[in-house]
């Protein structure tokens, strides 16, 4: 970390540079087609975006040669400098610059990297973070850059390690870069804070999505961020809500397919202390062409209402308009809090109100985002990589003190949240169940793997046991039992309990299928029982890799 303002370039002939000569007129191909490029400016670097169909080009050098301009018509350059009102209003005495920036790192020969790295801040005095810039090394494989702000217990991660979406016991989302940004300028009313006082963030996490989609295995990386930072400090502390859909399978073939993320009344009473003002929106999704959600204020000030489900109907009904956030108030609609009427990865926009809209306890925020599958031959599922999809709003308020949790994401139609604060939840006893040295928790695990193999073969004594367990343990039924599933795959070391109890639970799938099929069993000639069975050892030895092999 250092507070210098020197600023690294990537620049369009970095483009053309690698594994071949570079001359006035380039057209040779570039070894890994870029999502992005950096036009160097007498300062600074700005973005560039070089569209998808194209990235198996080369941008002809140099760049503002009248021959070259006419091959580069395809190149859509911003050369303008990142500005920011926030920074021009300060006294220069009063600003400090910070940058953050990864050592250079290998990129794994993979297509999808999560990358993290702590850095301490520091605390000699308070300051609040009023604006952020990038440092884009390598714009072949730099997807985006999120930087979180860590609670005193988080771990200390002092080079770049793989990591999930996010570092242990920092959530707290206070920086965001994705191609087509250069840069970020935050409201004038509220900034994020700084130092030594016990509500200040005095360790930040940065994370890297590398996407590499050819595995190329010769990248490297020392991409970062430059803090800009103020003694001036404002009124009030910021903060980031996120909101959406965890949920995601979009079948292939459609027109259209819509898929609503809410934020229910329900839902943001658990998570606000106190209202909060809304000072900015950005939507995030992947590349499939899509259109996205709506962002909905409810408050439960009627005695009669309608149930929810009603509720969201009639709204979803209503609010037909594509890639929108929509504010509501007593189920009517107030106001759009963003609109993308053309969403597009590569050119986000940040929907910036100037004048923050209030959010109260019990009001209701929808993200509704419509996705085109015509193209696609394969489901799509929520994702990390950009072949996957996803569907958020990042919403940017103050007072960051009036929210207790700043995810206020659906899985479905059920809140995740709620399976950590509540003890019970879908008659799940879920922290129990999450708990390996809990009794019951013990004592299941104890039956299954006494009776069961994790190894793919079936045990006749473990089909009773899995059949009764699956029809009335609450935790193994329905959206809970799924989300489950997902943090045993995705939960890593600290959940290979869970994913070994899962893979013996799976090891006789087949043979409980056929058992109760009426139509396998009373037709032999066509599939045979036996027949199933003869390959249920390697079918489920599979399903067991892909539980085990996780981690």
């Amino acid at each position: 970390m250092s507070e210098s303002r020197s600023r690294s370039k990537f620049t369009l002939r970095d483009l053309c540079s690698q594994d071949h000569s570079v001359n006035d007129t380039c057209t040779s191909t570039a070894p890994q087609p870029p999502s992005s490029c950096y036009h160097s400016s007498p300062t600074r670097g700005a973005p560039c975006y070089v569209p998808a169909r194209f990235r198996d080009q080369c941008i002809c050098e140099p760049y503002d040669n009248d021959e070259c301009k006419k091959k580069n018509t395809w190149v859509t350059c911003d050369t303008t400098e990142f500005r920011c009102d926030a920074l021009d209003r300060e006294d220069p005495n009063d600003l400090r610059n910070i940058t953050i920036q990864f050592p250079r790192t290998k990129v794994p020969s993979s297509e999808t990297s999560y990358y993290c790295m702590t850095f301490d801040l520091p605390e000699d005095e308070d300051l609040h973070m009023i604006a952020t810039e990038p440092i884009i090394d390598n714009a072949y494989v730099m997807h985006h850059i999120l930087l979180f702000g860590c609670e005193p217990s988080a771990e200390l991660m002092t080079s770049p390690s793989p990591c999930d979406m996010k570092v242990r016991y920092c959530e707290n989302l206070i920086g965001i870069w994705t191609v087509g940004f250069q840069g970020e300028c935050f409201n004038p009313e509220a900034g994020f804070l700084i130092g030594n006082i016990p509500k200040a963030y005095k360790r930040v996490a940065m994370q890297f999505h590398w996407n590499n989609p050819l595995k190329e295995n010769d990248y490297y990386d020392e991409s970062g961020m430059i803090l800009h930072l103020t003694q001036n400090k404002r009124i009030h502390n910021a903060g980031v809500l996120v909101v959406g859909q965890n949920y995601l399978q979009l079948t292939p073939g459609e027109e259209k397919i819509e898929v609503v993320g809410t934020c229910t009344n329900e839902m943001s009473k658990m998570r606000l202390v106190g209202p909060i003002h809304i000072t900015r929106v950005f939507n995030h999704m992947h590349y499939l062409e899509v259109s996205m959600p709506t962002v909905t204020q409810v408050t439960e000030t009627i005695e009669t209402l309608p149930k929810i489900t009603e509720i969201m109907l009639t709204l979803f009904k209503w609010t037909r308009l594509p890639r929108d956030l929509h504010l509501y108030t007593g189920y009517v609609k107030l106001r759009d809090l963003s609109f993308d009427e053309v969403y597009s990865y590569d050119s986000p926009v940040f929907h910036v109100h100037r004048e923050a809209i209030e959010f109260q306890r019990g009001d209701e925020i929808r993200t509704t985002c419509t996705y085109k599958t015509k193209g696609r031959k394969k489901t799509v599922f929520h994702g990390d990589a950009t072949s996957d999809e996803m569907c958020y709003g990042f919403l940017t308020f103050y007072p960051a003190e009036n929210a207790r949790s700043p995810w206020c994401v659906e899985r479905r139609n059920t809140d995740p949240f709620s399976y950590y604060t509540e003890n019970v939840s879908q008659n799940c006893p879920f922290r129990d169940f999450m708990n390996m040295t809990h009794p019951d928790t013990q004592r299941l695990h104890t039956r299954i793997l006494s009776h069961c193999s994790h190894l793919g073969l079936c045990l006749k004594e473990c089909i009773s046991v899995v059949r009764e367990l699956r029809a009335n343990h609450p935790c193994l039924q329905g959206d809970i039992h799924e989300y489950l599933r997902e943090r045993a795959r995705n939960g890593g070391m600290e959940t290979i309990q869970l994913a070994l109890f899962f893979s013996s639970i799976d090891s006789c799938n087949t043979e409980i299928a056929t058992m109760d099929c009426p139509v396998i069993n009373s037709t032999p000639d066509q599939t045979s029982a036996s027949h199933i069975a003869k390959f249920s050892p390697h079918l489920i030895f599979l399903g067991a890799l892909h539980f085990i092999t996780t981690f």
